[in-house]
Parts: C-alpha cells; sequence; structure tokens
C-alpha cells in the first residue's frame, strides 16, 4: 500500500483550497490555455493524495507553483510553467 502524500493535502488544506477547488482551478485554468482535453476531478485529486495514482507532471508543476503563491499572496495560472 502507498503511503499518502501528506504534502500535497497539507499544501492544498493550508491554501484553503478543497479537492472540488484544486480540480476546478486546474480544470478552468486549462481551458485558457486552450487544453480541451483536461479533466481533473475531485476523484483524481484525491487520487493523487491518496498516490493512489500520479499527477501528469503538467498538474503536479501547476499545484507547486499555484498552491504556493497562493500561500504567499502571489497568484498564477500558468498551466505550462
Amino acid at each position: 500500500m502507498s503511503t499518502p502524500n501528506y504534502a500535497l493535502a497539507s499544501a492544498l488544506s493550508t491554501a484553503g483550497w478543497s479537492n472540488a477547488a484544486t480540480a476546478r482551478r486546474i480544470n478552468d485554468c486549462a481551458a485558457r490555455r486552450g487544453h480541451r482535453g483536461t479533466a481533473v476531478d475531485t476523484a483524481r485529486v484525491g487520487r493523487w493524495i491518496r498516490t493512489v495514482n500520479v499527477a501528469h507532471e503538467a498538474y503536479a508543476r501547476w499545484l507547486i507553483k499555484n498552491v504556493l503563491s497562493k500561500m504567499t499572496n502571489n497568484h498564477s495560472t500558468d498551466l505550462t510553467t
């Protein structure tokens, strides 16, 4: 059995983001950037936390950048960096 991703869960909690809010933010950002195939949902975010699945590299980079930005009040929405 995999160890849960406590760091991700803690970061999202500290940022005040639920799994649903996280999924919505990723999907909204992707849509604004023209990425039509993005379909992150609440269950997927939960699987990332439980480490049943690993987030795609682009989502992982976006999460790192945007959760840290949220925690430092510097907002970013670029899914590609």
